[in-house]
């Protein structure tokens, strides 16, 4: 999953001019390779075989004698894993007007503290502020989802409400 991953990034680099890798780009591929390593993989055996992963995507059913993890990791703690393993250095960035990568400005503090408040930053700043003016059911949405996404993503070391500010949900919803 390592060298997939490192892999694509590097050929995507490499063959595309406007290449543009930000937080939110950077932790859902993480996520992406985390997903298929701690969803899938068989947690008594500890893989993800072709004939497990193609139960859960082609069969849509649990694959015989297939059992969850007993003590699951959250997806940001697999991400981080795969994020030490790669073969290159994975930081924000884009490539210039000569296809040279160059790193993006530095996150204002506290946002610069992890790629989890990198990416909760970037996936935020992503979203245009007029949302925020939206009234009626327009605005109810913008509010449950801002609300989903501050919870989810938001961590400890970075615990700032964006968007919107501080929103109250109903729990139930």
């Amino acid at each position: 999953m390592i060298a997939i991953k490192t892999f694509d990034i590097l050929s995507d680099q490499a063959n595309n001019p406007k290449f543009d890798y930000p937080p939110r780009r950077i932790n859902g591929s993480l996520l992406e390779a985390s997903f298929v390593i701690e969803i899938f993989a068989n947690h008594t055996t500890n893989q993800a075989t072709l004939p497990i992963v193609g139960s859960f995507m082609r069969n849509e059913t649990f694959p015989q004698n297939w059992l969850r993890p007993a003590s699951p990791k959250t997806g940001g703690e697999s991400a981080l894993a795969i994020l030490e393993g790669l073969q290159i250095s994975v930081v924000p960035g884009h490539n210039n007007e000569n296809g040279v990568y160059v790193a993006d400005a530095p996150l204002p503090a506290p946002f610069n503290n992890s790629l989890a408040c990198a990416a909760y930053y970037d996936f935020v700043a992503a979203i245009p502020p007029s949302l925020g003016k939206s009234t009626g059911l327009l605005f109810e949405n913008v509010k449950f989802l801002s609300n989903f996404v501050s919870r989810s993503m938001r961590r400890p070391e970075c615990d700032v409400a964006l968007l919107l500010g501080p929103i109250v949900v109903s729990e139930n919803r």
